[in-house]
């Protein structure tokens, strides 16, 4: 079995020599270091019996991971090479390793920080200081250069691969106390693992536990609030909650309850009486209070209510995503304007008007835009209504005023919090999941013709477009 295992690692390397030079030289940027990270590499795999279906795929993350941890400087002049490459081959290996792993392999910086086994800020520091004629190239135009930059390397005779491997000497054994020590750890860990459990699973009911298990990028999380504290409160008469500033509350519904039927009734300095609603999973009802708020829940089917209050944050303060967007957008403005109604048909305008289109430009992605809307003719027995869709790709803060006001929305999130102030509705986001928000206001009386919208864009990181119709629909006379 071992003759066959050295016959199939021969027949590998036979076979997958040329390549292995060409990902070695691409790390190293120099032959003699690609050829002694071939053979480090290939020594490694036939210590550890890797499994030859997938010793390419392997041997190359090995050899990234080792030109990463290594990260040889550049080797002296370079003015030998064609220009096209003199500045990949100035960098160090770190930031090759970084790129090959981007480009090539296909992963983001975050998973490439994880393969590299790096920690993320020391990959961030050696991207960044990538010059940005390599980092800001077309994707396919960086992987075809890292890959010709590989061709350079010469490829050695099998025989003289194989004999560098072989004369690798093996890592030096780990001295006695080293397992001494590693069984003391175990014998800790395993008399202590109780008490620990134990200990983080009270530590998960609290208001720090749940903010650190979920990060804030968690559905009632992702409008802009942080956890302070959980309640459990009794059914009947109101009992009051501090809320320090702006906050919302929310009340976790019983098992198998629907989240549409109120449960209780809110009131606060900032929204006054307001029924309040439990949350599912699915849907998170965020109820907006602020200051001194009394809680009456009026459903006595439960002993206690679990009661979460949370405190809104600013945005410097909570930690908004600037990465890894996920954008949904699948609504059109035809979808808002004309709704589908409750027997599923759609409610078409009798007459529309032409879409208003309001869109970030390259370089220009916040501040205040504007347009004018032209509202379609009078038709009998109608009544006009505005309606929008507001799709951005990324995070950021967005105020849409039709006719000098902000209309309603739901930015996006079934139970957002919006406050009752008509002009300082903000559309948030914050999380890696960017909805399209739409919204539907009455519009104006009378014979005006023409509507101002405005929007005002903060903190946005990439594009948005705002499109806005008017259309008059039939008054439902039953």
């Amino acid at each position: 079995m071992r003759v066959r295992a050295e016959d199939d690692l021969e027949e590998f390397v036979t076979v997958r020599s040329q390549d292995l030079h060409h990902d070695g030289y691409l790390l190293t940027a120099d032959q003699d270091r690609a050829e002694q990270l071939v053979a480090q590499v290939l020594a490694g795999l036939a210590r550890d019996r890797v499994d030859l279906s997938q010793a390419t795929t392997t041997a190359r993350l090995r050899m990234a991971q080792a030109a990463a941890h290594a990260d040889a400087p550049p080797t002296g002049d370079r003015t030998d090479l064609p220009a096209r490459f003199r500045a990949l081959a100035a960098l160090t290996a770190r930031q090759r390793a970084i790129l090959t792993m981007e480009a090539v392999v296909g992963h983001t910086l975050r998973s490439a920080a994880r393969a590299l086994r790096l920690p993320p800020r020391d990959l961030e520091s050696a991207y960044a200081a990538i010059p940005a004629e390599l980092a800001d190239q077309d994707p396919a135009d960086l992987r075809r250069l890292l890959e010709d930059f590989g061709d350079l390397a010469e490829s050695p005779d099998p025989a003289t691969t194989l004999a560098a491997m072989r004369a690798v000497p093996p890592p030096p054994p780990r001295p006695w106390w080293s397992y001494a020590a590693a069984a003391v750890v175990v014998a800790v860990t395993v008399s202590s693992l109780w008490a620990t459990q134990t200990w983080h699973d009270n530590w998960l009911q609290t208001a720090a536990g749940l903010n650190h298990s979920h990060g804030t990028h968690y559905p009632a999380y992702t409008q802009g609030y942080k956890l302070v504290d959980i309640h459990d409160i009794a059914p009947g008469p109101g009992e009051a909650l501090s809320i320090d500033g702006n906050g919302a509350i929310m009340i976790a519904c019983a098992h198998g309850e629907s989240s549409s039927s109120a449960i209780g009734r809110v009131s606060s300095g900032l929204i006054g009486d307001y029924a309040a609603h439990c949350s599912t999973p699915q849907v998170a009802n965020l109820t907006p209070v602020s200051g001194e708020t009394l809680l009456a829940i009026d459903d006595f089917t439960r002993a206690k209510w679990p009661v979460a209050t949370y405190k809104k944050l600013s945005w410097d303060e909570y930690p908004v995503a600037d990465s890894d967007f996920e954008v949904e957008h699948d609504l059109t403005l035809h979808d808002v304007a004309a709704p589908v109604s409750e027997d599923g048909t759609r409610i078409e305008p009798t007459v529309s008007g032409p879409v208003l289109t309001i869109r970030s430009q390259p370089g220009k992605l916040n501040g205040t835009f504007g347009g004018t809307l032209t509202l379609p003719r009078h038709a009998f027995n109608t009544e006009p209504e505005v309606s929008g869709l507001l799709s951005p790709t990324t995070t950021g803060r967005f105020r849409i005023m039709v006719d000098f006001s902000s209309p309603w929305s739901t930015c996006g999130t079934p139970g957002v919090v919006i406050y009752n102030r008509s002009n300082d509705r903000w559309c948030e986001f914050y999380d890696r999941t960017i909805p399209q928000a739409s919204f539907q206001q009455p519009g104006p009386v009378g014979d005006q013709k023409t509507i101002p919208i405005r929007i005002t864009v903060q903190h946005a990181r990439g594009s948005w477009q705002l499109q806005v119709v008017a259309g008059r629909y039939k008054i439902d006379t039953d």
